[in-house]
C-alpha cells in the first residue's frame, strides 16, 4: 500500500510545472542518485518519498504499526532525522509552518492561497489530509496570527502541532520542554509506564541530556537510568544535544548525543559501576564497543545484539531497535551499510507478519541492488 502511494506521486506529478512543487513546498519524488546514496548509508529503516533543494523527506517506519500512522521525518544536515509531522497525512499541513514563521511568507502565501489550494488537493487525493485545510486556511487568514514577532511565530507553531498531534507522547513532549525551560534544575521522572508513540525516542534522548547537564539534581542511579533507555532507542532519530527547545533543532547530532550518552554510562569504573541487569544485556556489548569510537564504531554488536534480543529474549522490537542502529552506525562509518542488517531486518517483518514494514523495505532493498546493476557499480 506505501509502495502504491509513492509510485502514485511519481506519477502524479512527475510533469507537474515548477510553480506546483512551489505550492507543494517539496518534490513528491526523490532523484535516483540521491536515494542510492541514503540507502548506501544505511537510512533503509525510513521510506523516502520526496525532497528539495535542501531538505530530504520520509517516512519513519515503526514495523508494528501500518504505514498510515508512521510519522515524517527530515533529514538533517547532522546526519540524523528529526520528526517533522505527526503521521503522512498531516506531511502537507506542517509544512505551511514555514508560512507563519515569516511575515513575506504569509502574505505570499495568502495572495497565492487559491493556486496553493488547488494543487494541495491533488496531493490530498494521493495522501490525505484534506481535513486539515480549513483549520490552516482559517490561520493563514486571521490577522492575528501574522508573524510579527517572536511570541507570535512561537504561537503559530505551537497552535498547528497542538492540533495536528494531540496524542499524549506530543503532550508529553511540549510539557517536557516548558519545564525545562523555567526550571533549570527539572529533569523528568521515568516514563516507563507512558506510550509515547512516534516522540519516544525525543523524549527520552532530552531526558538523558537533561539527566546529564542536571546531575547534580538527581541521583547517580536515576541519571543511568536516562542514559540507559536512551541508548536502547533506534540510534539516527531525534537526537537532543542540548536543552530541548519547542522548534526541533537541525544541527543536533546522533554521534555526539551518543557519545555523552555512552561516557556516562562508562563513568570512572569503565561500565563496571552499572547495574548488572544492564550488563547482562544484549545492549552491554555494543555500548561498550561504541566508547571513544564514535568515528570508528561499524555496528556489528548492535547486529549480534539483534540476534539475541530476537532468538533468546522474544523481542522482536528490540531486535529492530538494534538492527536500525547496526544500520545507522555501519553506514556513517563504513563505506557501505551492513547488507546482512537490512536482511535480516526484512526477514524480521516477515516473521513478525510487518507486512507494511516488510513492503516497505523489500521496496527500497529492490531499487537498491537494481541501481547497482544498472550502473555497474560493485
Amino acid at each position: 500500500m506505501i509502495v502504491n502511494i509513492i509510485e502514485n506521486l511519481k506519477g502524479r506529478f512527475a510533469t507537474a510545472p515548477n510553480s506546483e512543487y512551489t505550492n507543494l513546498g517539496f518534490t513528491p519524488n526523490v532523484e535516483s542518485n540521491k536515494l542510492y546514496d541514503l540507502l548506501k548509508k544505511g537510512w533503509w529503516h525510513t521510506c523516502f518519498f520526496g525532497d528539495s533543494s535542501y531538505e530530504i523527506w520520509g517516512l519513519r517506519i515503526f514495523p508494528n504499526l501500518e504505514y498510515a500512522v508512521w510519522s515524517a521525518v527530515e533529514l538533517t544536515n547532522g546526519g540524523s532525522a528529526r520528526t517533522i509531522a505527526p503521521r503522512l497525512c498531516a506531511f502537507a499541513t506542517m509544512l505551511q509552518l514555514d508560512s507563519f514563521s515569516d511575515i513575506e511568507l504569509f502574505r505570499m502565501s495568502r495572495r497565492d492561497w487559491p493556486q496553493i489550494t488547488a494543487t494541495l488537493n491533488r496531493l490530498y487525493e494521493l495522501i490525505g489530509g484534506g481535513e486539515y485545510h480549513d483549520f490552516i486556511t482559517e490561520l493563514l487568514f486571521n490577522d492575528a496570527n501574522l508573524p510579527v514577532d517572536a511570541a507570535h511565530k512561537l504561537e503559530n507553531y505551537l497552535r498547528v502541532w497542538k492540533h495536528m498531534d494531540p496524542s499524549l507522547g506530543h503532550i508529553e513532549l511540549r510539557k517536557l520542554i516548558e519545564q525545562s525551560n523555567e526550571d533549570e534544575s527539572f529533569v523528568p521522572e521515568s516514563y516507563r509506564d507512558l506510550d509515547l508513540g512516534h516522540w519516544r525516542t525525543r523524549i527520552l534522548n532530552a531526558a538523558a541530556t537533561l539527566a546529564t547537564f542536571r546531575a547534580d539534581h538527581i541521583s547517580r542511579s536515576q541519571k543511568l537510568a536516562r542514559c540507559w533507555v536512551s541508548f536502547a532507542e533506534p540510534h539516527g532519530y531525534d537526537p537532543e544535544e542540548v536543552r530541548p527547545q519547542q522548534y526541533g533543532s537541525k544541527s543536533n547530532t546522533t554521534a555526539g548525543a551518543m557519545q555523552t550518552i555512552v561516557e556516562q554510562l562508562q563513568g570512572a569504573s569503565n561500565f563496571m559501576g552499572l547495574p548488572l541487569e544492564m550488563q547482562d544485556s544484549p545492549l552491554f556489548a555494543p555500548l561498550v564497543s561504541l566508547a571513544g569510537r564514535k568515528n570508528q564504531y561499524l555496528g556489528v554488536q548492535h547486529a549480534e545484539a539483534a540476534i539475541l534480543f530476537d532468538k533468546e529474549y522474544n523481542d522482536p522490537l528490540m531486535a529492530w531497535n538494534c538492527l536500525v542502529s547496526a544500520a545507522y552506525w555501519s553506514g556513517r562509518n563504513g563505506s557501505e551499510t551492513l547488507m546482512p542488517v537490512w536482511r535480516a531486518a526484512i526477514e524480521l517483518c516477515e516473521a513478525n507478519n510487518w507486512s507494511d514494514a516488510h513492503e516497505a523495505l523489500v521496496y527500497q532493498w529492490d531499487f537498491y541492488h537494481d541501481f547497482k546493476k544498472r550502473n555497474n557499480l560493485p
